[in-house]
């Protein structure tokens, strides 16, 4: 459950200054706010510009800094198809963001008819939205979205969910924001209460050094995916997400 990594991410798991540098940026960027639209028509505005994106793949740059996990920085290939199917592979065919980890798609968020959504004002320049489930007992409790207005955006989504803490998503846009494709997913959350993905095992180290302290219990880790080409609905090859 919860955005699972295209760290768009799942897609949304995405070139080089921190997620929260950027997002200032952005927000400086747009102190002026526009006419406020009713929030039920700009989120059917955003998710029309989200899902004009069926399917892609894109080469990208992943980075994951956990202080327990030694991942170094890796070329990957991302793959995504709507609703929410993404997945990141390794050069070599290996698979380390498989279904049921990080997702960075914002489809799955949007999806109408899941989700009452409140309008809680601006902040920085951008349009707050808070969405709440309308059904118990799914993973997500509540997921708050900064939003440009002019372009129709989301520039940063924060998720509280049940299992896996409270997670937060920020996203860069340039050559590709026409299709709502960042260049640039940020993902960040709290190493005691996200469950990371299976598909790191193979480059995990749940102790590190002998002599290294346990991290605190409010520790963040970071997960980046920085996007350096996007192939947009030219479909997905049979067999790539599964």
């Amino acid at each position: 459950m919860g955005l699972r990594i295209a760290m768009f991410f799942w897609a949304a798991l995405a070139a080089a200054p921190a997620g929260r540098a950027s997002f200032a940026r952005a927000t400086a960027r747009h102190t002026a706010v526009s006419p406020q639209r009713d929030v039920k028509v700009l989120l059917a505005a955003v998710r029309a510009k989200v899902e004009s994106v069926r399917d892609y793949s894109a080469d990208a740059r992943l980075v994951i800094d956990v202080s327990f996990m030694k991942v170094p920085p890796s070329d990957v290939r991302v793959y995504f198809k709507r609703p929410d199917q993404f997945r990141v592979i390794k050069q070599g065919g290996i698979s380390i963001l498989p279904k049921g980890g990080l997702n960075v798609s914002l489809n799955a968020l949007l999806k109408e008819g899941d989700f009452a959504a409140v309008d809680a004002g601006n902040e920085g320049g951008l349009r707050v939205v808070k969405l709440v489930p309308l059904k118990d007992g799914g993973d997500i409790v509540l997921t708050t979205l900064y939003i440009d207005e002019t372009t129709l955006l989301v520039r940063r989504a924060i998720t509280s969910t049940r299992n896996n803490g409270t997670f937060e998503l920020d996203l860069d846009y340039g050559r590709y924001a026409a299709y709502a494709l960042p260049d640039k997913a940020e993902f960040i959350f709290n190493t005691a209460g996200y469950k990371l993905p299976k598909g790191l095992s193979l480059d995990y180290d749940p102790h590190g050094s002998a002599n290294a302290p346990a991290p605190p219990a409010d520790a963040k880790g970071k997960i980046t995916l920085l996007y350096a080409k996007y192939v947009v609905n030219k479909g997905v090859p049979d067999g790539i997400i599964q």
